[in-house]
């Protein structure tokens, strides 16, 4: 699609319409026109993309973006979307051309609103599941956003404390409790929950479960993967380490 059928696309308000990726935003439908995304995901961290936009307006302020929910639609080969939901961490402008101008939003799970607040705090005879619902809350956008599944209950932690920012001690917590977390998205893209787990089997299934296998050069548009190698890294075989009993120093 060439600039002026871009700019026809958005004037006319049919940008949204059986686009490969589309954009919902506090800015309305038919203003950011995603044109390229790079995404990030995995087990026991949170998700992040980075999406270019364009639009014919040029004069958009960025800090309208920052904080507020986004939701990105990618379309599956059998023409339905599967939505990514999250709050914008970044916003910026990168250039005008043609009548259109370029944009550049970051945006992540709420769990990045975890990076902003730090604390020095205590929490004696509570379990890991308790203090990180204490943390959690104390974020708006993390209320109602997170669940247990958990498949046995977690031992009280006689003593815990806290002294780095909420990111850093949320996740040095689950870890040494063996826990990790993934997020499910609402139906609706209006939503996203974190699962915290100990259990891989507390996850749903992904869609498809087979994935398959083309060459790189293939002129087949289909989900599959086009590359696959092995990698081999010098890692440590040995791991040791030392304890501290406060109650007998």
């Amino acid at each position: 699609m060439g600039a002026q059928d871009i700019i026809g696309a958005i004037k006319g308000g049919l940008v949204q319409s059986d686009r490969l990726l589309k954009l919902d935003s506090p800015l309305g439908g038919n203003v950011l026109l995603p044109q390229r995304v790079i995404g990030h995901s995995r087990i026991g961290r949170h998700y992040e993309f980075t999406v270019d936009v364009v639009s014919t307006s040029g004069a958009i302020e960025l800090k309208t973006l920052i904080a507020q929910p986004v939701t990105l639609w990618i379309q599956q080969t059998d023409k339905s979307y599967l939505p990514h939901h999250g709050y914008v961490h970044t916003a910026r402008r990168l250039g005008s051309d043609n009548g259109l101008t370029s944009y550049q939003l970051g945006f992540a799970s709420w769990m990045h609103f975890l990076r902003f607040r730090k604390d020095a705090r205590i929490w004696q005879d509570k379990p890991a599941d308790e203090i990180l619902t204490d943390v959690f809350n104390l974020h708006p956008q993390a209320q109602g956003a997170f669940r247990f599944a958990l498949s046995r209950p977690l031992p009280p932690r006689s003593f815990c404390m806290q002294y780095e920012d909420d990111w850093n001690f949320v996740h040095r917590l689950m870890e040494n409790e063996g826990l990790f977390g993934c997020f499910e998205q609402a139906g609706d893209g209006q939503s996203h929950t974190l699962i915290v787990t100990d259990n891989l089997d507390a996850f749903r299934p992904l869609s498809p479960k087979t994935v398959r296998f083309y060459r790189a050069g293939t002129n087949s548009e289909t989900d599959a993967l086009v590359q696959w190698s092995g990698t081999r890294t010098l890692q440590s075989t040995t791991l040791t380490t030392r304890t501290f009993d406060y109650k007998a120093p």
